[in-house]
């Protein structure tokens, strides 16, 4: 198991409200969750599954979607609606799924919460690694919010991906033969063994 930590941070000086996070989890074939990153891949080399439930921040609220393209306007275009995005978008968003270990993306909410200049929160999310996956798995999540004040919409942004790597276990063995004491001139033969563990392939 891992955790990716997502943490929504005003980093401007004016307040900033109506808050949304979509965090897709990686799979193969992945691509960016935002509008201007839909056809960025990411270059996941396997999917994590989710371990449990997400605890919301506070004023806030986590939903899940069972998809790995759910609809979400907001970061699609500046002010778009939850179902306005992309093209194919599935809206089935929960706050109770029937399966954790289904859920392919989750909605963090903060509705009317104002968040001041400075101000974050932080939401902890856990998953697994299947049994014998290797490589990396990239995550991004893209976030879109309101000027407390004005009530416009920001751009919506995405971070720079982050990844999750399942390494590779070698290990290293030297025996000597004979085992006991060695006559001056004899030979004596050393054995260097490497073994991989797993879970993937090693080469170079």
């Amino acid at each position: 198991t891992a955790e990716y930590r997502i943490t929504l941070q005003n980093t401007g000086n004016l307040e900033l409200t109506n808050l949304v996070a979509y965090d897709i989890f990686p799979f193969v074939g992945d691509t960016g969750v935002s509008g201007t990153q839909l056809g960025v891949s990411r270059g996941s080399q396997w999917q994590p599954t989710l371990a449990g439930a997400v605890t919301p921040p506070a004023g806030g609220t986590v939903e899940y979607s069972l998809s790995t393209n759910p609809c979400r306007g907001e970061v699609i275009t500046q002010g778009g609606a939850l179902a306005s995005g992309p093209a194919g978008c599935v809206n089935d968003w929960t706050p109770s799924p029937a399966s954790f270990s289904a859920v392919r993306a989750i909605r963090i909410n903060l509705g009317s919460t104002v968040l001041a200049g400075g101000e974050s929160r932080t939401v902890t999310v856990s998953i697994a690694a299947p049994t014998g996956v290797e490589g990396i798995a990239w995550n991004t999540v893209a976030l879109a919010g309101q000027n407390a004040d004005t009530s416009t919409w920001l751009l919506p942004t995405e971070p720079p991906k982050v990844g999750l790597a399942v390494p590779i276990d070698l290990e290293l063995d030297k025996t000597v033969s004979p085992t006991t004491s060695v006559l001056s001139g004899a030979t004596l033969t050393y054995a260097v063994t490497v073994t991989n563990q797993g879970p993937g392939s090693a080469t170079g």
